[in-house]
């Protein structure tokens, strides 16, 4: 046991070493990649100041006017040189301007003052990139020949309003900066900092001779030439790698403004020193620690062995069942003497027991031979009860094959995720189109086929029913079935619960209601139009009047000499009122109790009367119009409401039409009715607005004012007529069924 236990505790100090020691490498290496990324974004930002210094120049009027006149510039400059020089006096070295043909002026510095000197940088690739449209720019880094300090330029165009180039602003800058702050990347003994160009060339190295000598892509170790090539394509991360047999660590990052890199190089020994310090310090102290407990659980078990082996021996004679082999000296009142006191009153105890359970024993086998006899009693009983629940299942039967070709489906779904099916009536085929198979297996689902859209709310509902211990309830919502019909049902759905109240299934009788449905659509579009039709004759006169008045006057003024100048405004307020005047007189067809003046004619006889002036209008359109009359019955209607029905559909279906499309219009009788059927080859109407057809102001024209639809169901609401609508991809077809009644039962009646 002993050996186990150190060996555990050792396995587990060293468990714990290895992660304490990842820990703080893994944080070494995050604040070496930190401090490496800080030196990039210093550098970059340093960088930025300079170019936004030369911008600022290169954006002013006196920059502009470089090409007419170099005074402008070459004084702000002169300027600016004293300004930058205060303000960067460790790397700003040198500012000049460059016209559009190369000439430069550059400001000078020497023992009797500032002067100017002039030069041409026309041959120089820079100019070229700034001239031909380039963005400002920082050249590659060049060794200065009086401080053998790598220097760049900055440059940046002039434009002009159109943003094309008159000219360059550049400044000469020191990289002294960047390498100081390369060099205080210097970490333990031997680690250094870098700083590379965007060619590989270094702009700083520990070693001077390095410096805008040599290339890090030219190194003999391939690693070290593989790593500058990381820094070189813009990367940026770590890389561990072995230098002349010592094993080193590379932290680098990107100065993407000059497309510079700089890295930090230490050795791996130094970078992970102190964490090897601390492992070492750790490993000594749990050397001593497990030697002390080692020693002390050593003697604290030699201190317990001796009276755990008397009380063992003692536990084996009374497990031989000896409950009389006597009772164990108590020495001492710990936990040990404690145990043995207790032992000793166990042992007691069990002897007393010895002799009640002898005594039960006698009075268990009575009550066997009472309880025998009341089981059998009761057995006869079950057997009975087996018949009963036989009966109860027959009738079961029974019930469900009430609906095996009924409009009632029969659904059972255990309360699982998803609501796996367990039992469906097979008249579903009928109804939905499915088998029975399809979702017992579960290829089809109760979310597959309810619709998304009632989905949420069934679920949120049965959710409710369910937690407030109901016991059935009914819902109404929408099944895709297998032909892709979304049609309206009802259930009724009763909870069944197990034993611990938990509602284990749902038992749901489903009925298609889509006729209700549309039934109820229907009458809620009449209802909807009924009270549109009262608002329309209680307020239309109302409008109409001061109307009259208003043109009255208008034409009036017309005749004035006062307002010969405003003729053409007031035609103008005679024609808008004229189109309202037009508008309210079809919103007053939608009311209710207009008067209908039915008269005894052929359907057939007002389409052709009505066929030159609609083929002359389609025509027009650069449509077709053609005719299909079957032999049809005699009926009473408003000839002049019917017309206006057959205009307003005609006119609809050109209107929905591009070019070359075709309306058709048929008649003929089937069941006792007459129908008119007005078909378009139009792009149909969208399904979104399908429920609303009817309603007064609803067009999807840009010039409709929405009422000739409402118009057309009001003319067939006060003719007992209904409007079907047929839409799809290849047009719509408007059909309106007349019932064809006696002509003794046509009277002339307000609707």
């Amino acid at each position: 046991m002993m050996p186990i236990l150190v060996l555990g505790l050792l396995t587990l100090s060293i468990g714990a070493y290895w992660h304490i020691n990842k820990l703080i490498e893994e944080e070494m290496t995050t604040t070496m990649l930190e401090t490496t990324g800080k030196t990039a974004e210093n550098t970059n930002e340093w960088l930025k100041n300079f170019i936004l210094e030369t911008e600022i120049i290169a954006s002013t009027s006196e920059a502009k006017a470089i090409n007419s006149d170099f005074s402008f510039i070459d004084a702000q400059n002169l300027n600016r040189y004293k300004v930058l020089h205060a303000k960067y006096s460790d790397t700003f070295l040198n500012i000049y301007a460059s016209n559009r043909d190369g000439e430069y002026h550059t400001v000078k510095k020497d023992e009797k003052g500032y002067s100017l000197a002039v030069g041409n940088i026309r041959i120089q690739d820079h100019f070229h990139a700034i001239m031909s449209g380039g963005q400002p720019l920082i050249t590659s880094p060049l060794l200065s020949k009086i401080t053998s300090i790598p220097t760049i330029f900055i440059i940046a165009p002039i434009k002009d309003e159109k943003q094309r180039p008159l000219g360059l602003i550049g400044m000469e800058i020191s990289l002294e900066y960047v390498q100081k702050i390369a060099g205080k990347l210097k970490t333990g003994q031997t680690g250094y900092g870098i700083i590379v160009a965007q060619d590989g060339t270094f702009i700083y190295h520990p070693n001077p001779e390095f410096i805008m000598q040599k290339k890090i892509t030219d190194q003999d170790s391939g690693i070290v030439g593989e790593i500058g090539g990381q820094m070189l394509s813009g990367d940026s991360g770590m890389q561990h790698y072995m230098f002349n047999g010592v094993k080193k660590v590379a932290f680098y990052q990107p100065i993407p403004l000059a497309g510079w890199s700089v890295a930090t190089v230490v050795p791996e020994a130094e970078l992970f020193a102190p964490a090897a310090q601390m492992i070492k310090l750790l490993a000594i102290i749990t050397l001593v620690i497990l030697l002390l407990v080692s020693i002390t659980i050593f003697m604290v078990a030699h201190r317990l062995t001796q009276p755990l082996r008397e009380l063992a021996l003692h536990a084996e004679g009374v497990a031989a069942g000896n409950v009389f082999a006597g009772y164990l000296e108590v020495k001492s009142h710990d936990e040990i003497g404690q145990l043995a006191a207790n032992f000793n009153n166990i042992t007691t105890q069990l002897a007393k027991r010895d002799a009640e359970i002898y005594k039960t024993y006698n009075e268990l086998e009575v009550r066997v031979l009472e309880r025998t006899a009341s089981l059998s009693e009761g057995n006869y009983s079950l057997h009975r009860e087996i018949e009963e629940r036989k009966c109860v299942e027959e009738a079961l039967r029974a019930e469900r094959s009430l609906f095996m070709g009924g409009p009632t489906m029969v659904f059972l779904c255990r309360n699982a995720e998803g609501w796996p099916v367990e039992y469906v009536s097979p008249n579903v085929d009928q109804i939905l189109g499915y088998t029975v198979d399809d979702f017992l297996s579960g290829k089809v689902s109760v979310e597959s086929t309810v619709c998304s859209e009632d989905f949420e709310r069934i679920t949120a509902e049965i959710c409710m029913h369910t937690k407030k211990q109901t016991e059935f309830f009914e819902q109404e919502y929408r099944i895709r079935t297998a032909s892709g019909e979304m049609r309206w049902f009802l259930s009724f759905t009763v909870l069944k619960r197990n034993l611990s109240g938990e509602v284990s299934h749902y038992h749901g009788y489903v009925n298609d209601i889509t006729e209700r449905k549309l039934m109820e659509d229907k009458l809620t579009h009449m209802d909807r139009l009924n009270a549109i039709g009262e608002v329309a004759a209680g307020i239309g006169h109302e409008i109409r009047n001061p109307m009259t008045t208003v043109r009255g006057y208008l034409q009036l003024f017309q005749r004035k000499n006062e307002f010969i100048g405003y003729q053409d405004q007031v035609n103008a307020m005679i024609q808008e009122l004229d189109q309202a005047n037009a508008i309210i007189t079809e919103f007053l067809s939608l009311a209710k109790n207009k008067p209908v003046n039915k008269k005894q004619d052929n359907l057939n006889n007002v389409i052709q009367a009505l066929l030159p002036m609609m083929q002359a209008e389609v025509f027009q359109k650069g449509h077709q119009l053609q005719t299909e009359l079957s032999d049809i019955p005699d009926n009473a209607f408003d000839e002049k409401e019917i017309r206006q029905l057959i205009l307003n559909m005609v006119r609809n279906g050109v209107e929905a039409m591009k070019y070359s499309g075709l309306v058709t219009i048929k008649t003929y009788a089937a069941n006792g009715n007459i129908l008119l059927v007005i078909q378009d080859t139009g792009s149909g109407i969208p399904e979104k607005i399908m429920s609303k057809l009817g309603t007064p102001f609803l067009t999807t024209k840009d010039n409709g004012t929405g009422l000739g639809l409402s118009i057309c169901y009001r003319i067939a609401a006060r003719h007992d007529a209904v409007i079907e609508v047929d839409s799809g991809a290849n047009g719509t077809s408007f059909t309106v069924i007349f019932a064809a009644l006696p002509a003794s039962m046509m009277i002339n009646k307000w609707n």
